[in-house]
């Protein structure tokens, strides 16, 4: 065999799918000399995954009387939180590892993120992201929904009658 042009088959069902293929060479000459060469190739041919999460506080922050409601964070369940808090966006790739990551709110265009970031007002929030390898793989659009509430409930009560307040107490 000249070693300065070998080739090595490799079936294509081995490139189907995520997979670390280990390749080793073993060669050697007519007087027994002898060497061997090892290499890992990582097949990824799938983007990252990415999801929305928030910063975990100590009990000395300024979050630290946060309420926060939610099954699961998931599209079909809202996450709850009753503070404008920072969220950031995970993104994770078992292979070739996170290049870069997008996000949008409430259907805007779709910006890179670079820092956590912060939903300003009460109300109903869908966030999309998803993420870029470092093989350019695309992975699927996560879609997470919030809601930021921060007004507490207003209670009202009716009477026929009249009213009669003594020592903080309401009579009706």
């Amino acid at each position: 065999i000249n070693t300065d042009q070998a080739v090595i088959p490799i079936h294509a069902s081995d490139l189907s799918s995520e997979n670390i293929i280990r390749l080793e060479v073993h060669a050697s000459d007519f007087v027994s000399n002898a060497s061997i060469f090892s290499i890992g190739i990582v097949i990824d041919n799938t983007g990252p995954e990415t999801t929305i999460g928030f910063e975990d506080f100590g009990a000395n922050s300024i979050y630290s009387n946060l309420i926060i409601w939610t099954d699961t964070f998931s599209s079909s369940v809202p996450f709850f939180a009753n503070t404008n808090l920072p969220f950031r966006i995970y993104s994770y790739d078992d292979y070739a590892g996170n290049k870069e990551s997008y996000f949008n709110i409430n259907g805007s265009t779709f910006v890179k993120y670079t820092n956590n970031f912060n939903l300003i007002s009460d109300g109903y929030y869908n966030i999309k992201s998803f993420g870029i390898d470092n093989l350019d793989n695309i992975g699927s659009t996560n879609s997470e929904n919030i809601i930021i509430d921060t007004i507490p409930p207003r209670i009202i009560a009716y009477t026929n009658g009249d009213i009669i307040v003594k020592n903080n107490t309401i009579f009706a």
